[in-house]
């Protein structure tokens, strides 16, 4: 990276902090609401072997000089909850009848400590944190009365905020420089096809419908063309990226749907789409 682009991806990740963060009165509320929870969740919850939880505490972060809210949880719990991560974000986590401010979750602490991958993974969540708290969480794909294609396009400026931040911030974690990506255009790419694994997962898992999922897929590259203008990344790269719109989404497909896997139904919608991702691809061998 030259030291003119270092200069200009630190200048990027200033502003993009600044447009992340709430509001103190936003943050102030947050923090009220960690902590009545967290009595809550030590006097009544924790210990219960079916609670996931099993110690709360906040964490001070090193992009955002702010503490938020961080449940330590059974490495088991996690793995089954979200497959691959070693922290997840979520709104509000439901135990009972007793539901938790924007937090993230973590399977340990022992290798919790600066310029470690798991710190720049932990930091990465609390930029979701910060959107939860902005109500701009990534969608989950879910039918609802705002436009899916919408949501997609929502997915991704969120997933591209917490990567760049996170990579910016940790540049041993940045890909390779074979690949000839800019840090922008590797982020943006990431959110991309973070979207795309996502909305195809609701897919399979039959929570959308397949009329409005064709609909969607077909929205998307003119609606991702119009995004990459006010990110200021209208590169060839990244033009590239959504010309192959359909290959990226077939190689989504086989990550999320392992074939052996699927129901009857699930199957159908599995078919479906990979004949509109083309005739000519095939489910990758096992």
């Amino acid at each position: 990276m030259t030291t003119q682009q270092n200069i200009t991806d630190k200048r990027k990740a200033k502003q993009m902090v600044k447009t992340i963060l709430p509001s103190m009165k936003i943050y102030n509320q947050y923090v009220k609401r960690c902590k009545n929870y967290s009595q809550i969740l030590k006097s009544s919850y924790i210990g219960i072997p079916s609670v996931p939880i099993k110690k709360i505490e906040f964490i001070r972060s090193d992009l955002f000089d702010r503490k938020y809210l961080v449940g330590f949880v059974n490495r088991s719990w996690l793995s089954k909850t979200a497959p691959g991560c070693n922290a997840i974000a979520t709104p509000s986590l439901e135990i009972g009848e007793l539901k938790s401010p924007p937090i993230v979750l973590v399977a340990s602490k022992a290798i919790l400590k600066r310029n470690s991958r798991l710190h720049s993974i932990l930091e990465h969540e609390f930029v979701h944190v910060n959107q939860a708290l902005n109500n701009d969480f990534p969608s989950n794909f879910t039918s609802s009365k705002t436009d899916l294609s919408d949501q997609f396009i929502h997915y991704v400026c969120a997933e591209y905020q917490a990567n760049f931040l996170q990579l910016e911030t940790w540049p041993k974690l940045r890909p390779p420089e074979k690949y000839g990506l800019k840090l922008e255009e590797w982020c943006f790419l990431r959110g991309y096809t973070q979207a795309l694994e996502r909305l195809l997962r609701s897919a399979i898992e039959e929570k959308i419908s397949d009329k409005k999922l064709f609909s969607t897929l077909n929205k998307i590259p003119k609606t991702l063309r119009k995004l990459l203008p006010t990110l200021d990344l209208e590169t060839e790269t990244t033009l590239r990226f959504i010309e192959r719109f359909k290959i990226f989404s077939f190689q989504a497909l086989q990550i999320v749907a392992p074939v052996d896997n699927l129901t009857a139904s699930q199957s159908s919608v599995y078919k479906k789409i990979l004949i509109w991702s083309g005739s000519e691809l095939e489910p990758l061998p096992k």
